[in-house]
């Protein structure tokens, strides 16, 4: 099972602001998704002083972190919402087909002690597919144009982060998916995965880690997927992250944040059992490289635009047993999405 959109498209991110209204409000990003794009949580041996909103933006961004982690909440609630589009892309066979997908996510960050946190997290989502003159894109069912129309994804996942005070930070999770065409019996189209990763801060600007991430999709493959964790703050306002479905590269400025981001999607369906292919999956493979510009006129809320190119894709289908009975490679593509992320 490759790497999915539902980790995942990881962030999702559990904001948490200063209690006291004396203080400034100040939120640290702890991932609720640890494979999406992350801001770094490290802790030293004192916690800064902060008495106004000053003297926080005069931190630096270790110290930032630091303060930020200590004041989080109980619990935070997530909120988020976000459509993305992927142009034309033409078929082998003949025809083409695009996509409009709407996403959504809906989770709770749960402090359990000053160290960890247990984040809940469902990331509902929805795809439209519309496809063109491709009545031969499944060889055995010529007369079939439109093999999938729509289609609808709803994940749980639970994740348990641990941040120690000498430098480590690891996680642990899984996730439960229920993804498929409306009329889609349900054991067709529910999967699952686990992950776990483990990082060390280097120096109060480069973070290094590894991650693993394996499961069963709906083809019941098996698979593994290694990943690595590199966070390298070079200057105050340029950061370069992986996660476990790409990589960023951004350089902030106030409230804002301009960005280049490269990031693996792969969703996946249970088929209609009323279709041409009754039992079996569909999935997309997709790699957008898109420049991002994010606002965040507040702490508790932002707003990205991304604008690009799918610059390599696929899309497979198989049969009930699994078995993959039609697949082809897409060309480069637009690629165009907002996003907007809320924390109560």
């Amino acid at each position: 099972m490759p790497i999915r959109r539902t980790t995942i498209v990881l962030a999702l991110a559990a904001g948490n602001a200063l209690a006291q209204d004396d203080q400034p409000d100040v939120v640290e990003a702890l991932p609720t998704d640890p494979l999406r794009l992350e801001e770094p949580i490290r802790r030293g041996p004192e916690i800064p002083v902060v008495e106004s909103r000053d003297d926080f933006f005069a931190l630096n961004r270790r110290d930032q972190t630091i303060y930020g982690r200590t004041q989080r909440e109980p619990v935070t609630i997530l909120a988020g919402f976000g459509y993305n589009y992927t142009g034309s892309a033409d078929l082998d066979r003949g025809g083409d087909f695009s996509v409009n997908r709407l996403t959504s996510e809906f989770g709770l960050s749960i402090k359990v002690s000053d160290d960890a946190d247990l984040i809940i997290v469902t990331e509902p989502s929805a795809a439209f597919y519309d496809f063109e003159n491709a009545e031969g894109i499944l060889p055995f069912a010529p007369g079939v144009g439109e093999p999938i129309e729509e289609a609808y994804e709803v994940p749980l996942r639970l994740v348990y982060r641990v941040d120690k005070a000498d430098g480590w930070s690891w996680f642990v999770g899984g996730s439960v998916v229920y993804a498929g065409e409306p009329g889609v019996e349900f054991e067709d189209a529910v999967y699952g995965d686990g992950f776990a990763a483990a990082s060390w801060w280097v120096n109060d600007n480069l973070r290094l880690g590894f991650g693993v991430r394996g499961g069963i999709g709906l083809d019941g493959d098996p698979t593994v997927f290694p990943f690595p964790v590199i966070e390298w703050y070079p200057t105050e306002r340029f950061s370069l992250v992986t996660s476990g479905r790409g990589i960023s590269a951004g350089y902030e400025i106030g409230a804002w944040r301009l960005s280049v981001d490269a990031t693996l999607i792969t969703p996946e369906y249970g088929l209609d059992d009323d279709g041409p292919l009754p039992g079996g999956s569909f999935r997309e493979r997709r790699f957008p490289v898109a420049f991002g510009v994010s606002y965040s006129p507040a702490p508790r809320f932002n707003v990205t635009g991304r604008i690009g190119a799918a610059v390599a894709g696929e899309i497979q289908f198989f049969d009930a047993g699994g078995g993959e009975v039609a697949d082809e490679s897409l060309d480069p593509v637009v690629f165009a999405g907002v996003e907007i992320s809320l924390r109560f």
